[in-house]
């Protein structure tokens, strides 16, 4: 479990929370509630009334969007820490319109919605770098569904699969062994389970992996790379970032 100082001390590096000082950071950490999870658990439920905000501080977290009355579904984006979210769903008193699972561990704060309102209301620095985060997630969704249409079967199973890999490297774990099973790839990418396992047979045969029963090994990393710039798609992992305006 982490104490406050491990939790300020994260918080101080996540990009929105950086231009407050120890005092300010020490009141955030007071007003969270402190969160921890295990891979493929979940943090929100699509559905569910949004009534706080999550800041992701160390791990992964991937959205799904899923079908009606199922809770899972297709990956639309990995969000890797620092990360925040559901503000969107929570000023405007939406539900979550997607499911939030754990991919790696995970630590995050949640604050219930008049919690986060005193804390932007004292500290207006938070307000403009949230501002500042947004344009540069709104830039990444228009990217994302301008390209969507064209999203070949097999461009869909390689873009998760090296996100899923990405997310273990920055854990210092090897970005080529993927615990994960076809079924749940299906559902992840939005594929029927047999289009999964047609793509998966032949990169096999090609060399490019090798299915085992714990998961898949990434032989050819280059090769799935390459698929994946055939068409300019940004990658489903995506890091807060907090773009300052020009100067001029």
């Amino acid at each position: 479990m982490n104490t406050a100082v491990d939790l300020i001390g994260l918080l101080a590096r996540h990009p929105v929370f950086a231009g407050l000082d120890r005092e300010a950071l020490t009141r955030v950490v007071k007003e969270s509630t402190e969160v921890h999870l295990d891979d493929q658990e979940v943090l929100y439920v699509s559905g569910e009334r949004a009534d706080r905000i999550f800041v992701l501080l160390s791990g992964a977290l991937q959205i799904e969007y899923p079908l009606a009355g199922t809770t899972r579904g297709k990956v639309t984006a990995v969000l890797l820490a620092p990360g925040f979210l559901g503000e969107c769903q929570v000023f405007n008193e939406r539900t979550w319109s997607g499911t939030g699972v754990a991919v790696t561990t995970l630590i995050a704060l949640s604050i219930r919605t008049a919690r986060f309102l005193s804390l932007i209301e004292a500290y207006p620095i938070l307000t403009q770098s949230l501002y500042f985060e947004l344009t540069a997630r709104f830039l990444y969704a228009i990217e994302t569904w301008r390209h969507e249409p064209s999203h070949k079967p097999e461009l869909q199973v390689a873009r998760y699969l090296l996100a899923r890999g990405e997310v273990l490297s920055t854990l210092g774990r090897s970005a080529r062994v993927l615990s994960i099973k076809q079924v749940d790839l299906a559902r992840a990418t939005g594929l029927r389970p047999e289009t999964v396992n047609r793509i998966l047979s032949k990169w096999a045969k090609d060399g490019w992996i090798h299915k085992a029963d714990v998961g898949l090994e990434l032989r050819a990393v280059e090769a799935l790379v390459a698929l994946t710039q055939e068409t300019p798609t940004p990658p489903l992992i995506q890091v807060c970032r907090v773009p300052r305006p020009p100067t001029q």
